[in-house]
């Protein structure tokens, strides 16, 4: 049995990411959809189906294999969690701005703004 030290870490497949051209080989982008790339940002969107136990394993296993950003929205309550770490981590509501930090700096989105689209998109589709 292996110590959990040496276990190997799999990066869970966010909902959306953003990668460093310095995390691309030869800064080209991978021809296959789903790459064994390290996000430095990853993206999460709760749903019902999502537990608390299933969340907490992905964000360790995200800064274990070096993730620098991980932001968890969450559309029922219209707010989002950002981590810069396991422990790190800060909820921010509807009335705020998710920030890119160090990894992208500069960028801001609008929480309001993205439900609100979220919002016209679903009324669209019914």
């Amino acid at each position: 049995m292996k110590s959990e030290s040496a276990r190997t870490v799999e990066v869970p497949v966010p909902d959306v990411s953003f990668v460093s051209w310095e995390r691309l080989p030869d800064r080209k982008l991978p021809e296959e959809p789903a790459p064994g790339v390290v996000p430095d940002l990853a993206v999460e969107v709760l749903s019902r189906d999502n537990t608390a136990a299933e969340m907490d394993r992905k964000l360790r296993d995200y800064f274990a294999a070096g993730t620098r950003l991980v932001w968890y929205i969450d559309p029922p309550t219209r707010s989002a969690r950002v981590y810069t770490a396991v422990d790190q981590g800060t909820r921010i509501d509807e009335s705020r701005a998710l920030s890119g930090g160090e990894v992208l700096p500069g960028f801001k989105l609008s929480l309001a703004e993205l439900f609100a689209r979220a919002d016209r998109r679903g009324q669209q589709g019914s």
